[in-house]
């Protein structure tokens, strides 16, 4: 809403605001942090927050400690979107709320009325929407897609992928919903397909895309995600399993209450 920011304008640009709110995606992963997300532009007497912030993983190198000490000192409140950051921040001396996805506030309606329909789809399809590069999935993803008679369209990061899958030639977010919204079911890798797929009711399985071990691991999100949903049944970690598709009156029930403690906030 105001005019373009840059790293030399947005200190001026924000000197009017009484408050500025830092969230949500990762914008504090320690390992690929810019400090503009811990608001270090900001001068005066401005009320700092963050909403579901999110550190990425469970680890924060030492070299980053100091930055991130210094930063959070001056914010009013501090929430964040797992509760492995919030660990991570309580290790640094600070409290900090656990609050869900900003996408999570918002209801079906919402993303349905954006949706571009992408019209060369005829037939029933399972919506493909992978985001790295190894093929872990693929055997289990055409298993699937031929037991289930449908065909499997979508996004991969890898391009060998589209040796058996249709890509989808014109993709933003808007056909992205669609996609996610007119599917029989969602194989994903992508934490926000996933809550897309909750939140519009589409079946899904995801795969996890981390070795948990790795520093890199984002698995958290995942994690949190279950511990508010009961997902773990959906998660993949080697084979599809055979089961029902996941109950969306349980997520429901469990959402009305995570929204109205992150308006309260």
């Amino acid at each position: 809403m105001t005019a373009r920011c840059t790293e030399e304008t947005i200190e001026e640009i924000c000197k009017p605001f009484t408050t500025i709110i830092s969230g949500s995606d990762q914008i504090w992963n320690p390992n690929h942090i810019d400090p503009i997300f811990l608001q270090n532009f900001v001068v005066g007497n401005i009320n700092k927050i963050s909403y579901a912030a999110s550190l990425g993983g469970q680890t924060m190198p030492e070299e980053r400690i100091s930055l991130y000490k210094k930063s959070l000192q001056s914010f009013s409140a501090i929430s964040v979107r797992e509760n492995a950051g919030r660990e991570l921040l309580h290790s640094l001396g600070f409290s900090a709320g656990l609050h869900i996805d900003p996408t999570l506030l918002l209801d079906s309606s919402h993303y349905r009325v954006i949706a571009k329909p992408v019209l060369n789809i005829k037939k029933s399809f399972a919506f493909c929407y992978f985001l790295s590069t190894d093929q872990e999935y693929k055997i289990q993803v055409q298993e699937y897609v031929k037991t289930h008679q449908i065909e499997a369209i979508g996004f991969s990061a890898n391009q060998e992928d589209y040796a058996w899958m249709k890509k989808v030639d014109m993709m933003g977010p808007l056909e992205w919903l669609w996609l996610i919204d007119n599917a029989n079911v969602v194989l994903t890798n992508s934490y926000h397909a996933t809550i897309l797929s909750l939140i519009l009711h589409t079946p899904f399985f995801t795969f996890l895309r981390f070795d948990a071990k790795s520093r890199q691991s984002q698995n958290a999100r995942l994690e949190q995600l279950n511990s508010y949903f009961e997902i773990a049944d959906y998660l993949v970690y080697t084979n599809i399993p055979d089961i029902q598709a996941y109950s969306f009156s349980k997520f429901e029930e469990q959402l009305s209450k995570l929204r109205k403690n992150a308006n309260e906030y």
